[in-house]
């Protein structure tokens, strides 16, 4: 059956069927494992050449399934053997317009639930890190205070800041004394201070 062939169009499914052999075979159509002859749904011909049957049939487009099988079976007294045909139909131009819309509403709403995902994701991440930046000031600003408490707890009191101020007012009045006319001006020292500091008396 190396000959047989199913087209189909739009309304019709047209298939042809050949078969060669001695006894001359007998060629017989089934619809989805049912029997079919012809009538006014199944145009079925039949052809025979020296030993060689030719069966044609066509049927309606329009009242098939989405999908259904047709075969051709050819037999004689010494065996048979069978052809398949299976069809699919494709959806019609009115499905289709049904079918694309809901197809592209699937995609961006997947589209959109996704976004939304990232969206999430990249809040809480700010969320987070924003968290961790005012912790880690906190903690600088507290050992910072700490410093500070450790430091002005090292500086002398009051009192004692008091007295290098007296004593450098002191040393400045003590220059304006010397420098006043009549006063007597220590002698140079050449030496070095710490070899003539005066006794206790």
């Amino acid at each position: 059956m190396a000959s047989s062939d199913c087209t189909k169009t739009a309304n019709q499914v047209n298939c042809s069927c050949e078969c060669t052999g001695n006894p001359p075979p007998t060629l017989q159509w089934s619809l989805d494992g049912l029997a079919v002859n012809h009538s006014e749904e199944f145009a079925i011909s039949y052809e025979h050449q020296n030993g060689t049957v030719v069966s044609f049939i066509t049927m309606s487009q329009a009242q098939r399934k989405d999908h259904f099988t047709v075969l051709c079976r050819s037999s004689n007294s010494l065996g048979s053997v069978a052809q398949r045909f299976i069809f699919y139909s494709l959806p019609t131009s009115a499905e289709s317009q049904v079918i694309l819309p809901v197809f592209i509403a699937t995609i961006v709403a997947f589209l959109m639930v996704i976004c939304a995902l990232l969206v999430l994701v990249c809040a809480l991440l700010f969320v987070n890190r924003a968290q961790r930046t005012q912790h880690n000031l906190l903690k600088s600003q507290g050992s910072g205070n700490a410093s500070t408490v450790a430091i002005s707890q090292l500086l002398p009191s009051g009192k004692g800041d008091e007295e290098p101020n007296q004593t450098d007012e002191d040393i400045y009045v003590n220059m304006i004394e010397l420098k006043k006319p009549g006063v007597t001006q220590p002698a140079t020292i050449s030496e070095p201070i710490s070899t003539i500091l005066p006794s206790s008396g």
